[in-house]
């Protein structure tokens, strides 16, 4: 049984631009007949009567597409956002725990991680991990924290591996080690 929630056209004489949302069982599609294509517009399921969405994007061909946003399935808020763009991720990504603080955030460039990342602790929102990616592989720098913000260790990675000089602190911030890794 499918219910139609919303038709639009932009041109009636030839159809451009036309849509329909339409609920078909929990899911909601739209559809264009130019392309002749089920596009997904959300997944939803019910808990009590209370709708609660599991993800929203755009479905083309097995593959989701534009702004893609995930959600919590016990407490309707977000549990991740992002782009996907030609079948993977790309663009600024960001997640949440479950208590709605910032999980991480970051970039991807064709599914892989690029450039600066953040995660941050579940509970104090400090940070936990700052390190810089190179198609899905730390290089540059890295920067670990204990739960009370200060620097647990620090160095550099190249190609996924550590390397040169090392440190690393105690929970109270005072040096208690160097290392260097070749």
């Amino acid at each position: 049984m499918e219910e139609v929630i919303l038709s639009h056209f932009d041109d009636l004489r030839n159809f451009q631009n036309f849509y329909s949302i339409f609920k078909k069982g929990l899911n909601y599609f739209y559809f264009t007949p130019v392309e002749n294509k089920l596009k997904f517009f959300k997944d939803v399921f019910y808990i009590d009567s209370k709708e609660i969405i599991l993800y929203q994007s755009i479905f083309i061909d097995n593959y989701f597409t534009g702004l893609y946003i995930e959600y919590y399935n016990y407490m309707n808020f977000k549990k991740k956002e992002g782009f996907y763009k030609n079948k993977r991720k790309n663009g600024f990504w960001i997640e949440w725990y479950d208590n709605q603080r910032v999980k991480l955030m970051g970039f991807y460039k064709d599914e892989k991680k690029i450039g600066y990342w953040i995660k941050f602790n579940k509970f104090t929102d400090e940070k936990e991990v700052e390190a810089f990616y190179r198609d899905n592989e730390k290089d540059e720098l890295y920067i670990g924290y204990y739960e009370n913000g200060e620097k647990e260790s620090e160095g550099f990675y190249k190609n996924g591996k550590k390397i040169g000089l090392w440190f690393s602190w105690d929970f109270d911030g005072y040096e208690i080690s160097e290392d260097y890794t070749e």
